[in-house]
C-alpha cells in the first residue's frame, strides 16, 4: 500500500533553515546561543513571510460555486431599479399585502425608513424603525423580515428625513428567510460575497461555459452576476494561505505545492541572518531563486527583491 507524502511542518522548515544559515555563516557562529533562541521566537513569523511570498509566485488554487437564480418578489422582477428621491416631506416607497421580508439600497448617512401595517383603513401602526448608515453617499443595502400583527394586511415601507437622499433596488418577498443576511441581493447585477482568503480570479463557467460576465469590486471582496443570467457558476480562483501564527503549532503543514515546499527553508534561512549579515542572507536568497527558476510546473512571473534590511522586516502578501 502506497504511504501518502505529507507536507513538510512548520517545525521540519525552521531546522532545515537553521543548518542553512550555521551553513552559510561563518563557522555557524551566528546561529548560537542567544540567536537561535532569538530566531525560534520569530520562526512563526519567518514561516508565514515564507509561504505568503511564495504563494504570490506559485498559486494555491481553489474553487466555489454559486447557484445564481431569482427569487420571485411581489412586485415582479423590474419593478424597484430605479431611483426614487426624497426631499423632506414623507414617501411611501412601496406597499403590498402578504410582504414577509424586504431590502433596499440608500446613499443617505442620516434619517429613518419605517416598516408600517395598516391595521385598519388608512391606520398605519410602525412595526420598525431602521436608520440609514451611508458614508460618502455610497448606496448600502437594508434588509429584513417583517412581523406583522396579520399577514392579510397591507404593509408599506416608509422614507423619512429633511434632506434629499435616494433609494433603488428595493422590493419586497413573500417569504421568510434563514436569517436577514439570507434575504436575496436585489438589482440589474446581484451581488454575492467572494471568500475572505480569494487573491485572483483564474477562470469563471457559467452552466461549464467559460465566461467573463462578472464584475470584482471592492477590495476583492464581492463579484458582480447579471441578475438574469441564471445557473451554476463554477469560479477557479488562486487563494490566500492561512495566516501562521503562535497558535499554528509547530506540525502546521504548509498549504503550497508539495513541489515548492523546499524552498521555504532557503527564504527562512535569509530572514535569520539578515540583520547581522544581510551579504550572507544574500547568498541564501540567491540559492533560494536558483531552485525556484529549477520548477518545471507552471509558476507566475516572480518579481521578488533582493534581501535587504528594510525589506526582509515587511511581509509581502502581493
Amino acid at each position: 500500500m502506497a504511504s501518502t507524502v505529507r507536507n513538510l511542518t512548520v517545525n521540519e522548515a525552521f531546522e532545515i533553515a537553521l543548518k542553512i544559515a550555521s551553513e552559510y555563516s561563518i563557522r555557524g557562529s551566528l546561529q548560537t546561543g542567544t540567536k537561535i533562541a532569538d530566531n525560534d521566537a520569530k520562526k512563526f513569523s519567518f514561516a508565514d513571510s515564507a509561504q505568503q511570498e511564495i504563494a504570490v509566485a506559485i498559486p494555491i488554487e481553489d474553487k466555489f460555486e454559486i447557484s445564481h437564480f431569482k427569487t420571485t418578489t411581489l412586485f415582479g422582477d423590474e419593478h424597484g431599479l430605479d431611483f426614487v428621491k426624497h426631499v423632506n416631506d414623507d414617501v411611501v416607497l412601496m406597499a403590498t399585502t402578504g410582504a414577509l421580508s424586504y431590502i433596499l439600497s440608500s446613499n443617505s448617512n442620516s434619517g429613518t425608513f419605517t416598516i408600517e401595517e395598516e391595521t385598519s383603513e388608512d391606520v398605519w401602526s410602525v412595526l420598525d424603525t431602521e436608520t440609514y448608515s451611508s458614508a460618502d453617499e455610497d448606496f448600502v443595502t437594508y434588509s429584513g423580515h417583517i412581523t406583522a400583527g396579520d399577514t392579510d394586511n397591507s404593509i408599506r415601507i416608509v422614507l423619512k428625513g429633511s434632506y434629499p437622499y435616494q433609494v433603488t433596488n428595493y422590493t419586497m418577498y413573500d417569504i421568510t428567510f434563514n436569517g436577514d443576511s439570507n434575504i436575496p441581493n436585489y438589482g440589474e447585477g446581484i451581488i454575492y460575497s467572494l471568500p475572505s482568503d480569494f487573491r485572483k480570479m483564474r477562470k469563471v463557467t457559467h452552466n461549464s461555459i467559460i465566461t467573463d460576465r462578472y464584475e470584482i469590486i471592492g477590495d476583492n471582496e464581492y463579484v458582480i452576476l447579471d441578475k438574469d443570467n441564471e445557473g451554476v457558476y463554477l469560479f477557479e480562483y488562486d487563494r490566500i494561505p492561512k495566516v501562521i501564527d503562535d497558535d499554528s503549532g509547530d506540525d502546521y503543514e504548509f498549504e503550497i505545492k508539495k513541489e515548492a515546499q523546499h524552498l521555504i527553508p532557503y527564504y527562512i534561512a535569509a530572514l535569520m541572518i539578515v540583520e547581522d549579515k544581510p551579504e550572507v542572507a544574500d547568498v541564501a536568497f540567491q540559492e533560494y531563486e536558483k531552485k525556484f527558476n529549477l520548477l518545471t510546473f507552471k509558476k507566475e512571473p516572480k518579481k521578488i527583491s533582493r534581501v535587504t534590511n528594510n525589506l526582509w522586516g515587511v511581509k509581502q502578501y502581493g
